[in-house]
């Protein structure tokens, strides 16, 4: 009887008998021994799963694991979340988005071969006075280092003051090792004001993913440019492994 089980990325099963791991495996059939032998507990014993893969598991008497007790059903772990963020760093000042003066924040993905899946991008503002103006996008970076002229992927959620959470439902896909850009704007002559970051720190979950956000904003009145000042909006990028 399995006392009890915890899914995902990272995550553990606990289990109390003999078990052995049985196709379909990514592990090849030849480690069928050292999986019995490395598993036998008669308490309780922990492995690491990887994310987004399929296993079904055996209950054996002995520790051969000749004799078969039962089986579970197959199941696949959840995708592996990811994410990078600057939204502990201390805010700086705001940056004054306007009409005709957008502000964009690049952030590039990690090496994962199968590129992500964004979920979601957080900004923190303050002073929002109308929200129904703000727009936050994704947008490619050209090959100048700048916004593309149109949005990736427009998300959808409400600004407000504080960690304003925006989704992402339609053309979500970002590739590894690829620069991107969380683009602020505003339709209408009523300014929104992003925070931010005078530090160049971020916090990568899970550490090491490779995910990175840009030393510096850019903001577009005729043309984008790098901030002089060197600061960063704030914000957080949430993605999934493919």
């Amino acid at each position: 009887m399995v006392t009890s089980m915890r899914l995902g990325s990272g995550r553990r099963i606990s289990y109390p008998l003999n078990w052995e791991q049985l196709l379909p495996l990514d592990i090849p059939d030849t480690t069928r021994s050292w999986y019995c032998g490395w598993w036998l507990s008669s308490t309780s014993t922990t492995v690491t799963l990887s994310a987004n893969t399929s296993y079904t598991f055996a209950a054996y008497s002995d520790s051969g694991c000749s004799t078969l007790l039962a089986t579970a059903s197959e199941f696949t772990t959840p995708a592996a979340t990811v994410s990078v963020s600057n939204l502990s760093e201390a805010a700086a000042s705001l940056f004054t988005v306007q009409t005709g003066a957008s502000h964009a924040q690049e952030f590039t993905t990690g090496a994962n071969t199968g590129g992500y899946t964004l979920g979601s991008v957080k900004v923190d503002f303050t002073l929002v006075t109308n929200a129904s103006v703000v727009t936050v996008a994704i947008h490619d970076r050209q090959s100048n280092g700048t916004p593309s002229a149109t949005a990736r992927a427009t998300l959808t959620g409400t600004a407000a003051d504080g960690q304003a959470e925006f989704t992402c439902s339609s053309n979500c896909d970002l590739a590894a090792n690829t620069s991107y850009f969380v683009h602020v704007s505003v339709n209408a002559s009523i300014a929104s004001y992003p925070s931010s970051t005078a530090s160049d720190a971020q916090t990568l979950t899970p550490t090491g993913t490779g995910w990175s956000i840009a030393n510096a904003a850019r903001s577009q009145s005729v043309n984008w440019a790098e901030l002089a000042n060197g600061q960063s909006m704030r914000i957080k990028v949430t993605a999934t492994e493919n």
